[in-house]
């Protein structure tokens, strides 16, 4: 397969989550088999930030299918070509001949644009091309799904993110949060400002949660995913003098696991940004999302209250007594933390299975042969390592090769 894709280190979220649906793809396996029983094989890569002419068409539609990995896609974006995030105009969508879209999020923030008609014509130029496009939560299904037919709808499937059931496409050894010493009293935090609200005192709040949390015994923990917006809020815990940790998410070509190694040892992490709730609830962690965007309320809907006994914790950045709201939620969900992981983690099973099922959809399409006893073969870590070379290795030369837009 060939893939339209971000090749990108900035924002770790997406970074990881084209490797994590690669690993999906390539850790798939079942008979009749290819190489280590897998029936998939990731063969080239194009960067989706720029505009896709007709030799990418041409060299894309050189393999049996056309991958476009998910996250935040359907954002409102160059209105001039498609007006989402992939820069594909109609003309060329509608030459590729078989397109997947694999988990993909309906990604639309207060008090910015909304989709306009182009992005409905490119829309359904993609329904025409694509006999799968994987939603990563209902909510972006729904959504979809009042744009189209109800018989193009029939295309539309939930496909979890694959950053929340890594540990079923890797083998990285055994997945333990820590229950005694420091780490067992963590709680990492991911911030960032947000258009359209009072930062200061959205950031204020936070800060006074996390004294507060610090005054019983927890230990606040600040974690960046995408420098660019979210070193603000560590800055600001500078200035007012609150020394934390600071953990640094981005792995600039060596390690894209880092993320979930990382989570493993945050029992909770209190999340404003949609991959450091997905990639923490995947590690393990218990998740304390803010409300900074639609995908936040998808998000809780899907991988939250999904899980048995997992209390309401999607909280508002506006909220004037946010800094109590956290604080609350952080005892309820450290009091009751072995059920609900517990529970989480037959979530997170049940979505790897919902996976497969998807993937053995996928290739009974693609080749007409039904998978039997599919499974995953989990990547070893040296596999993904190598992965992430590539990836590296790509983000390098599109950067040096093609103008940008």
């Amino acid at each position: 397969m060939a893939t339209l894709q971000l090749f990108t280190h900035a924002n770790y979220g997406d970074d990881l989550l084209s490797q994590a649906t690669r690993y999906a793809f390539e850790a798939f396996s079942g008979e009749p088999a290819g190489p280590k029983g897998r029936l998939f094989r990731w063969e080239a890569g194009f960067d989706s930030r720029y505009t896709v002419t007709p030799t990418i068409v041409s060299a894309m539609n050189r393999h049996d299918l056309q991958l476009i990995p998910g996250g935040g896609l359907f954002i409102p974006r160059n209105e001039d070509i498609s007006g989402w995030a992939v820069r594909i105009a109609r003309q060329q969508l509608s030459q590729l001949h078989s397109v997947i879209v694999f988990s993909v999020g309906y990604n639309t923030y207060p008090n910015l644009d909304s989709f306009g008609p182009v992005f409905k014509d490119n829309l359904d130029a993609l329904m025409d091309r694509t006999f799968f496009l994987g939603c990563r939560d209902l909510g972006t299904l729904d959504a979809l799904s009042s744009l189209v037919t109800p018989r193009v709808a029939k295309k539309l499937f939930f496909q979890p993110c694959p950053t929340t059931i890594l540990d079923h496409l890797v083998d990285t050894g055994e997945v333990k949060t820590p229950e005694a010493g420091d780490t067992a009293r963590q709680v990492c935090f991911n911030i960032q400002p947000r258009a359209g609200i009072d930062n200061e005192q959205y950031f204020s709040q936070v800060l006074a949660a996390m004294a507060h949390l610090r005054s019983m015994g927890y230990v606040p923990v600040l974690a960046t995913l995408f420098d660019r917006t979210d070193r603000a809020f560590v800055d600001y815990c500078l200035e007012k003098d609150f020394a934390a940790p600071v953990v640094t998410i981005h792995h600039e070509g060596s390690d894209p696991l880092i993320g979930p190694k990382v989570f493993q040892h945050m029992p909770i992490v209190v999340a404003a940004r949609g991959h450091s709730a997905m990639v923490a609830w995947g590690a393990a962690s218990l998740v304390i999302p803010i409300d900074t965007s639609v995908k936040m309320e998808y998000f809780t809907d899907q991988y939250l209250r999904r899980v048995v006994g997992y209390p309401d914790t999607l909280l508002r950045p506006d909220d004037p007594d946010l800094a109590q709201a956290i604080v609350r939620a952080v005892k309820v969900l450290d009091e009751g933390k072995a059920a609900l992981r517990e529970e989480t983690a037959r979530t997170r099973q049940e979505y790897a299975l919902i996976t497969l099922d998807n993937l053995s959809r996928i290739y009974h399409h693609s080749t007409g042969r039904v998978p039997r006893t599919p499974s995953f073969a989990r990547l070893s870590e040296y596999e993904a390592f190598l992965i992430a070379k590539w990836h590296h290795a790509q983000t390098l030369l599109e950067g040096k090769t093609r103008l940008k837009p």
